[in-house]
């Protein structure tokens, strides 16, 4: 009976360990698989910061030629006011310092003064 106690004993031993040598390999199997998945997940990230970055440049690019745009119209004020006449370093750094539209009613100002002293001469 120990013979054959010791041949079930053996089987059970036999059969428990190809039931963990599956079960390691399922493990083996799942974890590449996580990591093909990690994978792809990182090149979606990888992408998305190239993109942001992309943005971000163009964002930054379109800030400066809006910046320059507005000095240049500022510029083109100013260069208008000086061909009717003297102008102040106070109307020059208002003009600088003020929107759009306040530096057109400046302007608008000035050329209804500069009208106005032509008339009474």
């Amino acid at each position: 009976m120990s013979m054959l106690t010791s041949s079930s004993n053996d089987l059970d031993l036999r059969s428990a360990v190809a039931s963990l040598e599956q079960r390691v390999t399922d493990l083996s199997l799942a974890v590449d698989r996580q990591n093909v998945q990690l994978g792809h997940i990182i090149d979606l990230l990888g992408g998305v910061r190239n993109s942001t970055d992309w943005s971000s440049v163009q964002m930054g690019e379109l800030l400066r030629v809006l910046f320059t745009s507005i000095q240049q119209i500022r510029d083109t004020q100013v260069s208008s006011l000086l061909t009717e006449g003297p102008i102040t370093l106070a109307e020059l750094q208002q003009l600088q310092a003020v929107s759009h539209e306040q530096a057109q009613a400046l302007v608008a100002t000035r050329r209804a003064r500069a009208a106005d002293s032509r008339t009474l001469t």
